[in-house]
C-alpha cells in the first residue's frame, strides 16, 4: 500500500511523501476487525485497530527493530499487557495480550513472536490491538497500520 503524508521540510515548506507501508501481518491469519482505525466513539478517535481473535493466538512482530516496551502500559494500565517494537523509521505498539514473550531490549524480525491475544487492560472481549507510527522530521506520527 502506498500512502502519501504530509511532512515539514527544514525551510518550513510542506511536501508530500510516499510511504511504502508493508503490511505484514500480526496475527497467523486473517481475522476480523471490530473497531477499525480511526473510527469515533463516545467522543475519542480509535488510535489503531482491533483484531477479533481467540486468547493464545500468537501474536507476531511486523517490523524488524528492538523491543522499547513489554510490560502493562497506558494510562491505568489501559493498553494492558503491551509490546511496543521500534526501529529507526517504524514503530508498533500491540495491546491487550495475555502473555508477554520478550523483553525491552530484544531484537526482533518480522514473525518473531512476542506475545499471545489476550483481553487485559480496558476491554470488552478477546483481540489485539495495534498501532503503526512513522518518524518523521524526528517525530513520531500515527498511521493508519493499513491491514
Amino acid at each position: 500500500m502506498i500512502c502519501l503524508i504530509l511532512c515539514k521540510t527544514s525551510h518550513n515548506f510542506q511536501m508530500i511523501l510516499p510511504f511504502l507501508l508493508t503490511a505484514l501481518y500480526p496475527l497467523p491469519e486473517r481475522v476480523p476487525v471490530s473497531q477499525p482505525y480511526g473510527l469515533v466513539r463516545h467522543g475519542r478517535t480509535h488510535k489503531g485497530i482491533d483484531l477479533i481473535a481467540p486468547i493464545g493466538t500468537p501474536v507476531k512482530a511486523t517490523i524488524e527493530g528492538t523491543v522499547i516496551i513489554a510490560a502493562t502500559y497506558g494510562k491505568n494500565g489501559s493498553y494492558g499487557k503491551t509490546v511496543i517494537i521500534e526501529n529507526k523509521s517504524q514503530r508498533v505498539l500491540m495491546a491487550h495480550m495475555s502473555e508477554i514473550k520478550v523483553r525491552p531490549g530484544d531484537r526482533v524480525r518480522p514473525d518473531t513472536i512476542v506475545g499471545n491475544v489476550g483481553v487485559t487492560g480496558n476491554t470488552t472481549g478477546s483481540h489485539l490491538h495495534y498501532e503503526k507510527f512513522l518518524k518523521l522530521d524526528g517525530d513520531w506520527v500515527r498511521v493508519d497500520p493499513g491491514l
